[in-house]
């Protein structure tokens, strides 16, 4: 806050110094009069030329730097999507389970039981066709 006021008086004071000088030299007759120019003006042919130069290359310029945000907004949204696609296979996958059992390999230990249950079970079966129980 200071700064900018320090800032404020110091340009205050050096617009006030630039107006008394010329004040000063109106006084003593030295100054400029109204119609004479500080500087000379080219002709408005030339002027023309500079100024449709300069259009022309502040267009050249301006199409360049919209082409080059065109790419780069393309390219950030592909790689976006890309990585948004990456990110919900994984997450699709994570909690996606398998439609059918052979899918997903079983462990050593679900194996030896489930044979150990159709071991039993066969016994029991003949179990039964021997006693005559079916």
């Amino acid at each position: 806050m200071y700064f900018l006021l320090i800032i404020f008086f110091i340009s205050l004071a050096g617009t006030a110094a630039i107006i008394g000088r010329k004040l000063i030299l109106q006084r003593k007759g030295q100054g400029n009069g109204v119609g004479e120019p500080l500087f000379e003006i080219p002709p408005l042919s030339r002027l023309r030329n500079i100024a449709m130069a300069k259009a022309r290359n502040l267009g050249d310029t301006m199409l360049v730097t919209a082409v080059k945000g065109y790419l780069r907004t393309v390219s950030f949204w592909k790689r976006s999507r890309d990585n948004a696609k990456i990110g919900i296979k994984k997450i699709w996958e994570k909690f996606d389970k398998p439609k059918t059992p052979g899918d997903k390999e079983a462990s050593k230990f679900l194996k030896m039981v489930a044979e150990y249950k159709s071991k039993i079970r066969k016994i029991k079966h003949k179990l039964k066709e021997e006693e005559g129980l079916e």
